[in-house]
């Protein structure tokens, strides 16, 4: 008889035991579904990539374009045209500014002027580039390029 009942309070302390932890369990099952629930109902902020970050805005398109007619002038460079096309930013794509500029020039002196711009803004690209000689004058060169400015709006 005696070993009947170190068995059954045996069998007693063990139902204890699990019990306990079920409602341990349990304790911890309530309390991270109050986490869950509060975690998605928090709007997600949207991230901008950290390059887009970087970019300059547009409002100083103004300043870029008298940069360029002012780092062209001490290069050399003879601006006879330049077209200025904004591109505002949407939501899938970043800013932009095309510069379509035509001048004249030796090849030396485009090539430093494009690379003093190309120094000086970061987010400065070359999209397209034409060199011909002059026929008037072949140390000059009759240049076209068109500049992209990325910008941030």
């Amino acid at each position: 008889m005696g070993g009947v009942l170190l068995v059954a309070s045996l069998a007693w302390l063990l139902l204890a035991h699990v019990a306990s932890d079920l409602r341990d369990l349990k304790l911890q099952r309530t309390a991270l579904e109050t986490k869950i629930k509060a975690a998605s109902s928090v709007t997600p902020i949207p991230l901008k990539p950290a390059f887009a970050d970087t970019l300059p805005s547009l409002n100083r398109t103004d300043d870029v374009v008298r940069d360029i007619g002012r780092s062209a002038q001490e290069a050399g460079v003879q601006i006879t045209a330049l077209g200025i096309e904004p591109r505002a930013a949407t939501p899938t794509q970043i800013g932009a500014v095309i510069f379509n500029v035509a001048a004249t020039a030796s090849y030396k002196a485009s090539k430093d002027w494009l690379s003093q711009l190309l120094g000086r803004y970061h987010s400065l690209a070359v999209n397209t580039l034409s060199l011909q000689a002059m026929p008037t004058d072949p140390s000059r060169q009759d240049v076209h390029v068109t500049l992209v400015w990325y910008v941030k709006d």
